[in-house]
């Protein structure tokens, strides 16, 4: 009896889901009510929501179509129905096939429906139906009311057309449609524009370019396009005149507006092309530049000073900004120039007196702690550098008292903390600033920075998004924050949290008020493709990725990873094809940056499939473009070291060039070295490693397998002037100054030392030292030379080198005692001061390289511009010096005095490398001499004192070879000889 049946499940239901707590065997019940009866409307509605709860997707739609079946039997029609299945078969079922179905269906019953029309067309491009796709969102374009979505509907279509199809014409239909439609719909803008590009249609792209101006609400964006516009004026259809008026037209939208003879240089500012602006800086009359408002003059000279930096002269930089302060004293932007001009040439001008001066006007006027707290600033800047770090944070803290209302102070202390890696004192300042902040918009950037703090110091995730939710309390709608927010759940595996971070990004950034670049949304749209790729769902991501590459194609993260799956289902030709075009697209963006990231994944993809060739040019392009790129250099040394051992070496020897601390590059290379049989040169890079403190464990093996056969080398030759100003010589010792300082130091008494020789001098002969008087003999023979050499105690630096009016070396008896090694390089390292004439240097304290400076500028004046008494001092001079000095007339800017001098020590320290071969007692002996103590470990700290060069010179080409010239090679183990 069916009825009876129908009851017992019924009852039997109704106690698993009331006594027994057991729901699956209540569903099972009312499933098998359902088989008896389909029109069991509670039955329908149990089974729904039991299996919506456990996401049963399949026996859900079982019970789903059965009811529609139900209701097509009766000839009515159910949208709401249709609709859950299709929607359930998309998102639950992940069937495409399915899901299109039921939305058909909808449409046929509800031609109008957008929300079914907008799943087919979201369908049918992750499926990559390109054509279903474009007659959807046709279909689409005749429903939508709004402007601005039927705008961007117009853009797919014509994307997909360009992209997929390749007609272009049909794509520039749609592309004027939209903008038709909407003209603030700037990817259709962007779109048309890059399709003129290529087609370098230079007319059309100017339409494009001045209907882009009338979208941009931000003057500055609007003046870089009207500077686009003038590029392509004069670059290209050859119209000077035009693209001077639009530079003119940029520069009248900007804030800092001045006169013509001064626009030029404004705009080559705010482009940083800094060779233009200098040039044109150089060409401005010296009343243009007296006229004007006080302010507008001022700021002139502090933008001319940044461009001085930037043009490599610092010097010239810090009197620019001065002058800027003498003209206005109130202008705080100079101040602030001058302070980070300070912080990264400390040694370009003498600072500390003028912000001494400045302090004293600022004190003097009471009103001025703004400035007076900026000044702080900067002599906080040269405590620390000296070491004063506690006075230095006094300083900063009593400049924020000063002016609790300016952020850079308190990034000042920030980064003060931060350099000690103190991160409580570092948030504790920022929140103390925070609480006393009177705008939103101070807390917010405090936050920011205190967020930023989190995530780059202690990388701490989880405070970094509480940080960032504490923004939103007070901005819920800035896209930044929530893209940062996405970024720090990503890295904590929080992808679901993640993608609505990303979605909301996207959700702000796509309101035309916006006014997003192409660019910025790509990567938004990119990275919504890589949380997705994360979270497993790649087909969706790579719907993103695509999309990402349609808005920039130039923006290289999706053309790798649509490449990277192209590659996965064995497409190399189309992932050769997607980097080669994307690559092109950069450049012409004037993007080298991504075109490099796509040729170096282009390099790898010929690398796999077997062409080397093609995987060393691919490699070459990209180190032409970066040349200090050190991943891709070790790349082609290793595809090299299957031929061409030697070219191999040569790459991996410009990686350390460019960046001695690369600890990977000495491994690889002491390898190679290994391998080519060359024993003492893999020893000198290993301990090269290990003072670098990049030595692991398993190096051990390969440094005393290259110790064991490493030939014991004795140096029999001199070292003559050739190869020393060949092979031991840098920049700074064959240099110009190097050349005159020789021929005029022993007349400046400004370097004279006057803290004496020390005490108790006793003549190294007399001393009874035999390893002494060894040492000294060899240096003897190898550089020529037979000073006087003395053993004293407390001799000042332990050791003390006179060149004028004798050659005398004095030695602190303590390092005497050292070891033989560290003592050739002592010697080694005085020796060749006294040779090539610059042993003063090797003493030079800050206050007389300063003098010294300013001795050697006066040198270097016209005749009538010379002071007195340095024209007396030129006459005495041989002849060859005034000759220099001739031929250099009026050129001393174009010398960098303390580059000039921190080289002749560091020539001088190659010196002593050569003497003792021995790069730990090189690191020991700089250090004892540099007033440390001797009996401290400095492995770690061995490019504090010997300077980066003397790493690099050690394992160089250069320094093997002039070992060679000097040395004979003993058929003699190095491990046998210390037996």
């Amino acid at each position: 009896d069916t009825e009876l049946k129908l009851e017992s499940y019924r009852e039997a239901a109704g106690i698993a889901g009331t006594q027994t707590k057991d729901r699956a065997e209540m569903a099972r019940f009312y499933t098998m009510i359902l088989a008896l009866d389909p029109a069991d409307a509670e039955a329908r509605k149990q089974c729904e929501v039991y299996y919506t709860e456990t996401e049963n997707w399949t026996e859900l739609i079982v019970i789903l179509e059965s009811e529609l079946a139900r209701v097509d039997a009766s000839g009515a029609v159910d949208v709401a129905l249709l609709k859950r299945i299709a929607k359930i078969s998309e998102e639950g079922l992940h069937d495409g096939e399915r899901a299109i179905m039921y939305y058909k269906k909808i449409v046929e019953h509800v031609p109008n429906s957008r929300r079914s029309l907008d799943a087919l067309a979201r369908i049918y491009e992750t499926t990559e139906r390109w054509m279903e796709f474009v007659d959807v969102t046709r279909r689409l374009v005749k429903v939508t009311k709004d402007r601005n979505v039927k705008a961007l509907l117009y853009f797919k279509c014509g994307s997909v057309t360009e992209a997929k199809f390749g007609n272009v014409d049909d794509a520039i239909r749609y592309y004027d449609a939209a903008i038709k439609t909407s003209p603030s719909c700037l990817p259709a803008v962007h779109g048309l524009r890059d399709l003129y590009l290529r087609q370098k249609d230079w007319s059309r792209v100017i339409q494009t370019l001045e209907l882009e101006v009338k979208l941009w609400q931000d003057d500055k964006e609007r003046a870089g396009v009207l500077a686009q516009i003038g590029r392509i004026l004069g670059a290209e259809l050859n119209q000077p005149d035009e693209a001077l008026s639009f530079y003119k037209r940029a520069l009248s939208v900007s804030k800092d507006c001045v006169p013509a003879n001064r626009a030029l240089f404004e705009h080559y500012f705010e482009l940083e092309n800094w060779e233009k602006a200098e040039q044109i800086a150089k060409g401005f009359s010296a009343k243009a530049m007296r006229d004007g408002d006080p302010m507008l003059r001022s700021e002139f000279y502090r933008k001319r000073g940044i461009v001085s930096m930037h043009t490599g002269n610092p010097t010239r930089a810090a009197e620019s900004i001065v002058v800027a302060l003498d003209i206005k004293q109130e202008n705080f932007a100079a101040v602030q120039s001058l302070t980070a001009l300070a912080a990264d040439y400390p040694r370009s001008y003498d600072y500390g007196a003028i912000y001494k001066e400045l302090s004293k006007l600022y004190k003097k006027r009471g009103e001025s702690h703004k400035l007076l707290a900026q000044v702080m600033v900067g002599e906080a800047q040269i405590l620390t550098r000296f070491g004063n770090l506690q006075a230095a944070d006094a300083m900063l803290q009593k400049a924020i008292e000063l002016s609790n209302d300016e952020l850079s102070i308190v990034w000042a202390l920030v980064e003060l903390h931060g350099s000690m890696r103190n991160w409580t004192l570092a948030v504790s300042a920022l929140e103390n600033v925070f609480a006393t902040s009177p705008t939103v918009e101070q807390k917010v950037a405090v936050l920011m920075r205190m967020a930023k703090l989190y995530s780059e110091g202690p990388m701490d995730s989880v405070r970094t998004v509480a940080t960032l939710r504490r923004i939103l309390s007070f901005e819920p709608d800035n896209p930044e924050v929530f893209y940062l927010l996405a970024q720090e759940l990503y890295c904590m595996e929080q992808f679901e949290d993640a993608k609505q971070a990303i979605e909301r990004v996207i959700q702000l950034s796509a309101v035309p008020e916006a006014n997003l670049a192409a660019e910025r949304l790509a990567r938004y749209t990119y990275f919504l493709g890589r949380i997705l790729e994360k979270g497993g769902d790649s087909r969706a991501a790579t719907s993103q990725y695509r999309r990402a590459a349609e808005y920039d194609p130039g923006y290289a993260p999706p053309a790798l990873a649509l490449a990277h799956h192209a590659m996965k289902g064995g497409d190399q030709a189309g992932a050769e094809s997607r980097l080669i075009s994307s690559a092109l697209a950069a450049i012409e963006n004037g993007d080298n940056s991504s075109a490099v990231s796509m040729q170096r994944g282009l390099a790898r993809i010929l690398l796999k499939s077997g062409d080397r060739e093609a995987a060393i040019e691919a490699y070459r392009g990209i180190l032409e473009v970066e040349p200090a790129g050190a991943a891709d250099r070790l790349s082609l040394a290793e595809i090299y070291a299957q031929s061409d051992l030697h070219r191999a070496t040569s790459e991996v020897h410009l990686v350390i060039q460019y960046s001695l601390r690369h600890g990977p590059a000495y491994r690889v290379l002491a390898g190679y070295y290994m391998h080519a049989g060359k024993s003492a040169r893999a020893v000198r890079v290993l301990t090269a490693m290990r003072l670098l403190g990049y030595f692991e464990p398993q190096d051990e093996r390969m440094e005393a397998s290259a110790r064991a056969v490493c030939p014991a080398e004795v140096i029999q030759r001199p070292l003559t002037a050739e190869l020393r100003k060949t092979h031991l010589a840098n920049e700074s010792l064959n240099s110009v100054l190097a050349e005159l300082f020789a021929l005029t130091g022993h007349k400046m008494s400004i370097l004279s030392r006057r803290a004496g020789l020390g005490e108790n001098l006793i003549p190294l002969p007399s001393v009874g030292n035999p390893m002494l008087e060894e040492i000294a003999g060899d240096m003897s023979r190898l550089f020529g030379l037979e000073p006087e050499i003395y053993v004293g105690e407390n001799v000042p630096g332990r050791i003390v080198v006179i060149g004028h009016p004798r050659t005398i070396i004095v030695i602190d008896r303590s390092l005497a005692s050292e070891t033989e090694a560290c003592i050739r390089f002592v010697l080694g390292w005085a020796f060749d001061g006294l040779c090539a004439g610059y042993a003063s240097l090797l003493h030079i304290g800050e206050k007389q390289r300063t003098e010294l400076g300013l001795l050697m500028k006066s040198f270097f004046l016209t005749e009538t511009a010379r002071p007195s008494g340095t024209t007396e001092f030129v006459v005495t001079l041989p002849p060859r010096a005034q000759e220099i000095l001739q031929e250099h007339e009026g050129e001393f800017q174009n010398f960098d005095m303390d580059g000039w001098v921190d080289g002749m020590n560091a020539a001088a320290r190659r010196a002593g490398l050569l003497a003792c071969d021995d790069l730990a007692a090189a690191t020991r002996a700089l250090a004892i001499i540099s007033g440390e103590s001797a009996d401290e470990q400095f492995d770690l700290l061995g490019t504090v004192f010997c300077g980066e060069d003397l790493f690099q010179y050690q394992v160089s080409d250069e320094y093997d070879e002039l070992r060679r010239l000097l040395t004979h090679s003993e058929p003699v183990h190095r491990a046998e000889t210390l037996g």
